[in-house]
């Protein structure tokens, strides 16, 4: 992988996030044909992605609550 992207998921692996990745980096890329950095990177976007959908269903919801989204 190029180095922005490496650097990138590396800064995104933090804490919890970085122990369960560096854990399971390793026996999946042996099971798949992804190699570790490929399996971290995949990890990493998958977080992301979870921590927007939190924010976005947090947000809506309290939209929904306070009346804002009636015109």
């Amino acid at each position: 992988m190029t180095g922005g992207k490496t650097a990138l998921h590396q800064s995104a692996l933090v804490g919890w996030r970085g122990k369960v990745s560096e854990a399971l980096a390793g026996p999946l890329s042996r099971r798949t044909p992804l190699s570790a950095d490929q399996v971290r990177i995949v990890l990493a976007l998958t977080f992301f992605a979870s921590s927007v959908y939190y924010v976005v269903a947090t947000v809506r919801r309290a939209v929904d609550r306070s009346g804002l989204s009636e015109a």
